[in-house]
């Protein structure tokens, strides 16, 4: 996950350079360039993916399904499934307020900005720890406290009278987040046969 999130870091800043120079519409336009980018380098990946299927009475079903079914069959996983659910549903909710927010404290661009670079450096952070910290046997306490912990630093960022404390907890947030993330999925890799593992992923 330190990989993934470096971008979530760089990103914010290099768009906000784009900005400021070329304006909205070429930093869009590079922005569909960065996806057709990637779109080539997928097409370029070579290997095998697909392992044999195991019985449908392991998997819990066959074809798209199996995940589904192995899910609901398996009380833990099928918790963690509704419990993730919902707060990437509250993730999405909370994001749709970073415009007001910002108008409401008269920061413009910029502090949308250093809320973003924030939530990546959170990001970065937290899995870095998280990967030397994290172990199988604390694996369900990272994803419990890690989903407390964002839910309330993400209600700390709502209630903060002041824009300064919010990339503090933001970041923090962010953190916490990562934690949680990898606690999910060390127990969804461990729980779930290799054959239907991205199918329950998805």
């Amino acid at each position: 996950a330190g990989p993934a999130n470096c971008p979530t870091l760089a990103g914010p800043a290099l768009g906000g350079v784009l900005y400021a120079v070329v304006g909205a519409g070429p930093a869009f336009w590079a922005n569909v360039g960065s996806f057709v980018l990637s779109a080539g380098f997928i097409t370029a990946v070579r290997g095998r993916f697909r392992s044999e299927a195991p019985p449908s009475s392991a998997a819990g079903g066959s074809g798209i399904w199996a995940g589904v079914g192995f899910v609901w069959r398996h009380g833990t996983l099928l918790t963690l499934t509704v419990v993730g659910a919902v707060t990437y549903m509250a993730t999405e909710i909370a994001a749709v307020a970073d415009l007001p927010l910002i108008h409401h404290f008269g920061v413009g661009g910029v502090g949308y900005g250093i809320m973003n670079v924030a939530w990546g450096a959170g990001g970065l952070a937290g899995s870095l720890l998280a990967a030397r910290i994290v172990t199988r046997a604390t694996e369900p306490a990272a994803a419990i406290l890690g989903c407390l912990v964002f839910g309330a630093f993400v209600a700390a960022v709502g209630a903060s009278p002041w824009f300064a404390l919010i990339p503090l907890f933001t970041l923090l947030f962010a953190l916490s987040d990562s934690f949680a993330f990898v606690g999910f999925n060390g127990i969804y890799q461990r729980r779930t046969p290799d054959a239907i593992r991205g199918r329950v992923f998805a």
